[in-house]
């Protein structure tokens, strides 16, 4: 959960390429709405976003592509 209430949902596009993007959209638990904050294409190395949290002032992303974490700036 983010600050305000809100949650991310994060998830790839491309699925089952080897250069999957991903998109992370901030949800409203109470409504359900839903607006987009990132859509990126693929890093090399990093594919498959499946799961994101907000840290300082950056957005720390999981993937199901083994054990690394992918970090960018937060909108």
């Amino acid at each position: 959960m983010l600050p305000d209430g809100s949650m991310f949902a994060t998830g790839h596009t491309d699925f089952q390429l080897p250069t999957e993007g991903f998109n992370v959209a901030r949800v409203d638990p109470d409504t359900l709405e839903f607006s987009r904050i990132l859509q990126h294409p693929f890093i090399d190395g990093f594919a498959a976003a499946t799961t994101a949290m907000q840290v300082g002032n950056e957005i720390w992303l999981g993937t199901n592509r083994g054990g690394m974490i992918g970090y960018l700036p937060a909108p």
